[in-house]
């Protein structure tokens, strides 16, 4: 026990008494034991010591979780913050076919707040067009494989051209042929 020095009201007459260490002091980083007149034990300032971690509420996708500590000299309480975790989704399921002219639509959801993320599942390409390929084996004419076109191969497809132009000249000199021979005919 140490001296504690006690002022009368009355008189201010001043008087030494035994310090009596039996209030215990706390921060939020140590304690400590004191006296009523506010003096500290000399060597009783520590560090707390905390233990427990007891998980108060789990964190989830849509809120923060936060776990207790105590300390086990004083009973000091420290609550820490557990971060949200991460979305925990479903596999994406198709809700809309996409066709020719539309585009579908897909969704997925978490399991575990059920916030749905949706995306757009592009139109189909239509019958017929040109398919998409890097296989020599189907290769388009004056492309070469990986489907780049082919440097020296002229522009377009001027065979199909010259064949449609020729047959039209044929043709058109066929129709003239026959107009002139009724024409002949009604004349005679």
């Amino acid at each position: 026990m140490y001296p504690c020095d006690a002022i009368c009201n009355s008189c201010g007459f001043v008087r030494s008494v035994t310090h009596v260490y039996d209030i215990m002091n706390r921060d939020a980083q140590q304690h400590w034991y004191s006296c009523v007149c506010g003096a500290v034990l000399p060597g009783s300032m520590s560090e707390h010591i905390w233990t427990g971690g007891e998980v108060m509420q789990h964190p989830s996708c849509y809120e923060e979780g936060f776990e207790r500590f105590y300390c086990g000299d004083c009973g000091e309480v420290c609550t820490e913050v557990i971060p949200m975790t991460e979305h925990s989704y479903t596999e994406w399921a198709e809700v809309k076919a996409p066709t020719e002219h539309k585009n579908g639509l897909e969704t997925r959801d978490c399991v575990n707040c059920g916030h749905r993320e949706q995306r757009e599942i592009d139109a189909l390409k239509p019958s017929g067009s040109e398919p998409e390929t890097t296989s020599p084996a189907f290769t388009l004419p004056n492309k070469k494989p990986g489907n780049r076109p082919d440097k020296d191969a002229p522009e377009g497809n001027n065979g199909t051209i010259i064949l449609i132009v020729s047959l039209a000249a044929v043709g058109s000199i066929g129709i003239a042929s026959v107009a002139v021979l009724i024409i002949r005919k009604k004349k005679k």
